[in-house]
C-alpha cells in the first residue's frame, strides 16, 4: 500500500496547519527559536522563529518564512527529521482509515432471507456484490485517493 502524507518537501507558510507545522515547531523550539505552544498551526509566531532561524543560518535565499528545501535541508543537518515527520503523518493517515472503517461497520448489517442475503449500509439496501464494491471503493479512495 501507498499512502500519500504530503509531508516531505511540503512548502510550510503562516496560514498552514497540520502535524507538518507542529514537527516544524517542534525544531525551532529543540533550536531556542520558538517558544510558544506547538499547535501545529503557522502563526505570527511560528513566521517569526522561522524568519530568525532562517536569518542566523544564513539562508540568504530564504529569509521570507517559507520553509522549502533549502530551510529543510539546513534543518535536516541540525537534527530535524523528515522521515519521522513523514511516519507519523502515515499514522495520522490511518487513523483516519479507521475511523471511517468503524463509521461504515457501524452503518452495516447483514441479513439472511431465505436463500438471499440483504446487506443494509446505512439507508441503502444492497445486494453483497454491490456492498463489496461500494465498501472497496470507499477504501480505496482514502489509501489511494479520489480516482
Amino acid at each position: 500500500m501507498v499512502f500519500q502524507t504530503g509531508f516531505e518537501g511540503q512548502t510550510l507558510f503562516r496560514g498552514r496547519t497540520g502535524y507538518a507545522v507542529a514537527h516544524w515547531q517542534k525544531f525551532l523550539q529543540s533550536q531556542g527559536f520558538y517558544q510558544a505552544e506547538i499547535d501545529g498551526i503557522f502563526k505570527a509566531k511560528t513566521l517569526e522563529a522561522t524568519t530568525k532561524y532562517q536569518r542566523e543560518r544564513r539562508l540568504f535565499r530564504r529569509r521570507d518564512g517559507l520553509v522549502e528545501k533549502t530551510t529543510y535541508d539546513q534543518a535536516a543537518k541540525e537534527g530535524f527529521d523528515l522521515v519521522e515527520g513523514n511516519l507519523l503523518e502515515e499514522i495520522i493517515g490511518l487513523r483516519e482509515i479507521l475511523v471511517e472503517i468503524t463509521r461504515i461497520s457501524m452503518s452495516l448489517e447483514i441479513t439472511f432471507k431465505g436463500k438471499s442475503t440483504e446487506v443494509t449500509l446505512g439507508n441503502e439496501f444492497l445486494t453483497p456484490e454491490e456492498a463489496h464494491k461500494k465498501i472497496k471503493g470507499y477504501f480505496e479512495s482514502y489509501i489511494y485517493g479520489p480516482a
